[in-house]
């Protein structure tokens, strides 16, 4: 039986288990979809996070678009 290739789609999910593996990671989440603008200022000095850890957050973030729906529901879509 041959091996069956990873879809596309699984690597995406994938991608998106990773970013959101950890409860800080939905933390941070959360506090940018409370803002009704762009965030400017120090998640650090807010939330129980290093700034180095928040940088390899944003890091993992940056593999994806950040969408606001009509909603007002932040989606991620993988890039």
């Amino acid at each position: 039986m041959a091996k069956e290739e990873l879809t596309k789609e699984q690597e995406q999910l994938a991608r998106f288990a990773k970013a959101m593996g950890h409860p800080i990671r939905v933390a941070i989440l959360q506090m940018l979809a409370k803002q009704t603008c762009c965030y400017h200022g120090d998640m650090s000095g807010i939330l129980p996070v290093a700034k180095k850890l928040f940088t390899k957050i944003l890091y993992l973030f940056s593999m994806f678009v950040i969408l606001r729906n009509t909603n007002n529901i932040l989606i991620l879509k993988s890039v």
